[in-house]
């Protein structure tokens, strides 16, 4: 990101918790004598090099691809597009045939890539 001249501020990156736990294992994160974030102190890393750091567990649609390695990605925030086509709405109703509370909850929006320097795929072994 920094050969393409994409800026510091707004940088986000997305892996797996497997990853941070791996990140977290490294001596270059933890020792206060190369960073000043005292990621042990809570058992997690939000922010490293100017990026926010997000992490995705396991999940039913089997969360982040993981064949042999493991896709995570980097973006600066002004790289991708984001639309609201209905903001999300919530009703409780109560249903008397089944004496119980129906809660359903709506909602609509969209993404899409609009600079792709500012997007980076990165491969990761577990």
């Amino acid at each position: 990101m920094n050969e393409k001249n994409v800026p510091s501020e707004g940088r986000n990156l997305l892996m797996h918790a497997s990853q941070l736990d791996a990140l977290l294992g490294e001596t270059e994160i933890t020792s206060q004598d190369f960073a000043s974030v005292k990621a042990l102190v809570q058992g997690e890393i939000n922010t490293f090099m100017g990026f926010n750091i997000m992490t995705i567990g396991d999940r039913d649609e089997n969360g982040l691809p993981k064949p042999s390695t493991r896709t995570c990605f980097a973006w600066h925030k002004d790289s991708m597009g984001y639309a609201e086509s209905m903001a999300q709405k919530t009703e409780v109703n109560y249903v008397p045939e089944k004496t119980s509370f129906l809660v359903s909850s709506m909602f609509s929006a969209g993404s899409v890539a609009i600079d792709g320097e500012g997007i980076v795929k990165i491969s990761c072994t577990e």
